[in-house]
This record gives structure tokens, sequence and C-alpha cells, in this order.
């Protein structure tokens, strides 16, 4: 096998395990978030369903009792969003990757495949490029995904343990 083939197959693989490496992390991202937020769903839940003639657990204690669950949800969230953004980096360390191995194999390349496209593109759009874009850490909040929706969780609890009776 020339040195070339090798090099070739070797990118290959590559590519393929960081695909694989994005995939678990999406997943593991998809268990942090549901784990957690349902676990602030159920305290939610509990503050709810609660009869108004019974008190809540934490309220038997006052203040001290309320300061205690907002530090119990305030680790929760905090933990959940600490590890959704660690996942989110690592994925984007695979996906940089990804893209510069698909640049080596010259997917973004308009001239080299315009031929067998009949148009002239490249394979992947250059927007794909991720080699060069770095995704600013202030938008993982400020798109509505899995942080923004833990971070209302969290709030909303917080809210429900100091404004109930």
């Amino acid at each position: 096998m020339s040195e070339k083939n090798e090099k070739q197959e070797l990118l290959m693989f590559l590519y393929d395990q960081s695909k694989q490496e994005i995939r678990f992390l999406r997943e593991r991202q998809d268990k942090i978030f549901s784990w957690a937020n349902n676990l602030i769903a159920i305290f939610i839940g509990a503050l709810l369903i609660v009869d108004r003639t019974k008190s809540t657990i934490f309220s038997n204690y006052g203040i001290y009792g309320k300061i205690v669950a907002s530090i119990l949800i305030l680790s929760l969230v905090a933990f959940s969003i600490i590890w959704q953004i660690r996942n989110r980096e690592w994925q984007e360390e695979n996906k940089t990757v990804i893209s510069k191995i698909a640049k080596i194999l010259k997917c973004f390349d308009k001239q080299l495949y315009a031929e067998d496209l009949n148009e002239n593109t490249s394979i992947f759009p250059s927007s794909w490029d991720k080699a060069n874009v770095k995704q600013k850490k202030m938008s993982y909040f400020t798109s509505i995904n899995f942080l923004t929706i833990t971070l209302l969780l969290g709030f909303i609890s917080i809210l429900m343990i100091w404004f109930s009776s």
C-alpha cells in the first residue's frame, strides 16, 4: 500500500472515530440534561402537589430550610451546566478535528470535485469548516438549548421555594 493510501486510510479512521466521539458526547449530554432536569421537575411537582393544609419538608425549618433547598437546587443546576459545557467543549474539539481531516481530504475544495458534482461547489459547504470558527461561550446560554432550559427550571424552582406558603 502506498504512503498516500495509508494516510487516507488513517484520516478516514480518525474521521470515523471523531464522529463516533461526538455522537457519544451528545448522548451523554442528553442523559445529563435529562437526569438533572427530571430531578428539578420532580421537585417542582412536589411543591405544586403538596396539599395546602400540609407544609413542604423545608418549610418546617423556616428560612434555613429554604436556604438549604435553594442550595441543593443551585448545586444540581451548577453540576448539570458544568457537565453540559464540558461536553460541548469536547464536541467542538472533535468537530475541529473532523473539519481539519475534511480539509486534508479536500472536501472544501471547489475545483477538485467540480466535474463530479457538475457545479462549482465543494462536497461540504464552507459553513461546515469549523477549524477556524470558535463558538463564543456566551452563546451557550443565549440560544435556546439544554443549558437555557436547565437554568430556567432551576430559577423557577428557587422562586417556588421562596414564594411558596
